[in-house]
């Protein structure tokens, strides 16, 4: 800061001397005597304190006035600056003002976990650090305990009594259909009202009895030869005639703690799967049935299989693999080419493939009835002919087909020979093409034609 400059000092004032202004001239010379110091400053000596104060007046005036008009006028000129807001003081025994501080910014950012979400000041810290809330461990991965055996046998034990419950009939379905339907409010012919009365009466003697009738179940389980710990068993099983083999084979994998798949049940030396039925084997009344592992199954056909001669083996004849079930005219019902030992015989991954079998049934002009044979995807169509010319007993007739093929001799030329094939919805299938290309289900119905 600079300090203020110093006012010149007046000049002293001389008193003329007489003695030395005496002369011959005889001139003297006046000094105007100063009654104020601050005239010397002043250049215009008409003006006096008086004329300023009234300057001053009249420029506090024209700047009072100049604050009303901005203060009523929003839209006065910028020059004109507006008086600041007076601040009040408070009183002495108010507390004293804390001063604002400012807030640093945040950034909010996500941590790796939904769960717990920190912020993390981006700015300088202050004073005192923030404490953030520490990050949780990430959940955890590891899968939960097996199930022991016992509960999930329980478990299954209660769904199936539930779904047995509210399992729900086809016939009582039926029965609900066409219940508010009455002979009495339809009016039929009297060849049709005969037709209506003996299908009335055959329904009510034949059906009731079957579809109540129970059949009493024994199943044997038989343990592995080598295993010198395992003990046979026998269970007492009493299922519908018309009911599937289903909860059979789940009954016996729950009291032997094995998986389904690899119970094995067979029934006079022919296996039974889950989607038969005691009506299928005619099975009336009770019955026996022989279980074991598949692992069991596999050695004792292994060792029949050993036991058997080669000769007695016929791999290239698909035919010996089919199995004849039953026919309508009740020639030789239930009769099966397959024993023990010709099913012991099949390779293991024919074996395997029994799973997928299904039945057919085949007419002719030349038979009576139908003949129901099993027969698996890839058994070929000649194969099915032969099968069906044996039940039918017709193999006599056609000695070509199961003999060897000859050379034909020279001369007069051979008559030719009838070929049986199989025709399904009228297309005619080779001798050589698998029963799979017809695309057939279970229980479709095939011609045999060329008899």
């Amino acid at each position: 800061m600079s300090r203020p400059r110093p006012r010149p000092r007046p000049r002293p004032v001389t008193k003329s001397s007489t003695a030395s202004n005496a002369g011959p001239s005889k001139s003297t010379s006046t000094t105007p005597v100063v009654e104020d110091t601050d005239e010397m400053f002043m250049r215009n000596s008409s003006r006096n304190f008086q004329t300023f104060r009234q300057i001053d007046q009249r420029n506090k005036e024209l700047k009072k006035q100049r604050d009303e008009d901005s203060e009523d006028d929003s839209d006065a000129s910028a020059e004109v600056k507006r008086k600041g807001k007076k601040r009040t003081k408070s009183p002495s025994w108010s507390p004293p003002k804390k001063k604002a501080r400012r807030i640093p910014d945040i950034d909010l950012t996500l941590s790796d976990s939904d769960d717990d979400i920190t912020f993390l000041e981006a700015g300088p810290a202050g004073k005192r650090k923030q404490k953030t809330r520490p990050r949780s461990r990430s959940r955890s991965i590891t899968p939960p305990p097996a199930l022991p055996e016992h509960q999930i046998r329980a478990v299954r034990s209660v769904i199936r009594q539930a779904y047995e419950e509210n399992k729900p009939n086809a016939d009582d379905e039926d029965d609900n259909m066409y219940a508010d339907r009455t002979m009495d409010s339809i009016t039929l012919d009297p060849e049709l009202r005969r037709i209506a009365n003996q299908a009335k009466l055959q329904r009510e003697s034949s059906q009731p009895a079957e579809a109540d009738e129970q059949i009493d179940i024994t199943v044997r389980w038989k343990p592995h030869p080598l295993n010198q710990a395992g003990q046979p068993s026998t269970s007492d099983f009493r299922i519908g005639r018309n009911d599937a083999f289903h909860e059979l084979f789940e009954a016996v994998a729950d009291e032997q703690c094995i998986p389904i798949e690899n119970v094995i049940i067979t029934y006079k030396d022919r296996r039974i799967f889950p989607s038969s039925s005691a009506r299928t084997f005619e099975i009336w009344g009770s019955a026996t049935f022989t279980a074991c592992n598949k692992n069991t199954y596999e050695y004792l056909r292994d060792k029949v299989n050993a036991q058997q001669p080669v000769e007695d083996q016929d791999a290239g004849d698909d035919s010996d693999r089919i199995e004849i079930l039953s026919d309508d005219d009740g020639g030789g019902g239930g009769e099966n080419t397959e024993d023990w030992g010709r099913q012991a015989s099949l390779a293991p991954s024919q074996a395997d493939d029994d799973g997928d079998k299904f039945k057919l049934r085949f007419k002719s002009a030349s038979t009576q009835g139908e003949i129901t044979l099993t027969v698996r995807p890839t058994t070929t169509c000649g194969a099915i002919v032969k099968a069906f010319l044996k039940k039918a007993k017709l193999e006599d007739q056609y000695p070509h087909l199961f003999a060897a093929a000859s050379p034909q001799k020279r001369g007069k030329k051979a008559a030719p020979v009838k070929n049986p094939k199989l025709s399904v919805d009228g297309d005619t299938m080779d001798a050589s093409a698998p029963i799979s290309e017809a695309d057939l289900d279970d229980g479709d119905l095939v011609d045999v034609v060329g008899l």
